[in-house]
């Protein structure tokens, strides 16, 4: 089934989810065979394009390589997953962003857009409006001086939207966006988990995503 998965995935016509299919796929093959040196290659491939942490898989191939047999396969593809893990890790160091007052939502929330009512998760923020390099899309806004939060939106794209744009969705699910896995490890019903470099760059924002949700809930 898994195999099937994958197959149909790379022959999705648009390319808006074509990736968040074969990831899917992938993973539902790696959790069903964590052993299988074919299958940790075949998703480490995925992460090292997708620039994805790979740290699971080095550990598991370490592992693996304690069965006489697989010896040979690990010798060839372990190599290429530490030196991808090495410079990923080498790259320049995170600066943490401190939470404010005026900061009103945080990383991994599911939002609605005010103006076109799409969904969109956040994915970082700015207590101003600092549009990253080679974003895709800035909205304007009278107002610079409130926090701009950076979102991918169901649509498949990269938006820059100021906080009065945004509220919280009443019907949280997953966004459908190829780049979901640079910043996140999984959906969790309500909201994305951050992996561990979206934390280091936003390592006050667990805590306010919870709060958040609590009191919304609530």
């Amino acid at each position: 089934m898994a195999y099937n998965l994958d197959i149909a995935a790379r022959q999705h016509i648009h390319l808006n989810g074509r990736a968040t299919r074969i990831r899917s796929a992938l993973e539902l093959n790696y959790m069903m065979q964590p052993h299988d040196t074919t299958t940790i290659l075949h998703l480490g491939r995925f992460y090292m394009l997708h620039q994805m942490d790979v740290s699971e898989l080095v550990i598991m191939l370490q592992n693996v390589q304690k069965d006489l047999e697989t010896r040979e396969e690990v010798s060839l593809i372990q190599p290429m997953l530490q030196m991808f893990q090495k410079s990923h890790r080498s790259e320049e160091e995170i600066q943490p962003k401190r939470r404010t007052s005026k900061v009103k939502y945080a990383v991994g929330l599911i939002m609605t857009h005010k103006v076109d009512d799409n969904l969109c998760v956040i994915t970082g923020w700015n207590t101003s409006c600092q549009p990253p390099v080679n974003w895709h899309q800035i909205e304007d806004s009278e107002n610079l001086d409130q926090p701009f939060y950076n979102a991918f939106v169901d649509d498949g794209s990269s938006r820059y939207i100021p906080q009065e744009y945004l509220l919280l969705s009443t019907r949280p699910r997953m966004v459908n966006h190829y780049q979901i896995g640079h910043y996140f490890r999984y959906f969790k019903g309500t909201h994305y988990v951050p992996n561990e470099e979206t934390y280091k760059e936003y390592p006050e924002d667990k805590e306010a995503l919870e709060n958040i949700l609590k009191n919304y809930l609530n």
